[in-house]
């Protein structure tokens, strides 16, 4: 990877990341001290949240199965918790080894069968890829890459998706463990109810 792309890389990650600082500070301290965090997140905290899951999710993939590092940022992430379920519109836009924009739109839901786990509601989710007109590369990878299947798999199980992501990036605020407890329920018109136990 070029110096001018690693540098990218850097910059758009601490714009992902500032966001959310607060909040995973706030997370890291309370399972470093108490064992556990247990809180409510409104709208927007969730939004800084996912948008940081969301830019983890896609650093881990492979572009046309090679272990390529993908240079890319999310660049809208809208929240609006209603009703007990979260309307989610994420985009994901690749500058390199492709050049793509990956929109995302979803609703969350708590799981009738277990009210402290996420689901995605009616299994319904809309993803929309755009690229350059006659850009057949950034096509045939994005196919190859099976952006639907992936999202797929890992909105099965919002809860298990945040157990693995969340852990290194509350490293650098001194949390050094493994979560192994989540819980996430809707309570109310704008907020969710977190769990976290290590």
């Amino acid at each position: 990877m070029s110096n001018h792309s690693q540098g990218l890389r850097k910059q758009i990650a601490a714009d992902v990341s500032a966001p959310a600082e607060v909040v995973e500070k706030l997370i890291a301290d309370s399972l470093t001290q108490a064992g556990e965090f247990h809180s409510m997140l409104t709208s927007e905290m969730l939004g800084f949240v996912l948008r940081k899951v969301f830019y983890t999710i896609v650093a881990e993939q492979k572009v046309a199965q090679f272990d390529l590092p993908i240079v890319h940022n999310v660049s809208e992430m809208s929240v609006a918790i209603v009703g007990r379920e979260a309307r989610i519109a994420a985009t994901v836009h690749i500058h390199q080894p492709i050049t793509a924009f990956i929109k995302f739109r979803y609703t969350l839901e708590n799981d009738p069968k277990n009210p402290k786990l996420l689901r995605l509601k009616n299994s319904k989710l809309d993803v929309e890829e755009v690229t350059r007109a006659f850009d057949v590369p950034a096509k045939v990878a994005l196919k190859v890459l099976g952006v639907e299947k992936i999202a797929r798999h890992e909105l099965s199980n919002p809860n298990a998706i945040i157990a693995r992501t969340l852990p290194p990036q509350l490293k650098v605020h001194g949390f050094d463990g493994k979560i192994t407890r989540v819980e996430l329920e809707f309570i109310g018109d704008d907020n969710l109810e977190v769990l976290l136990t290590c």
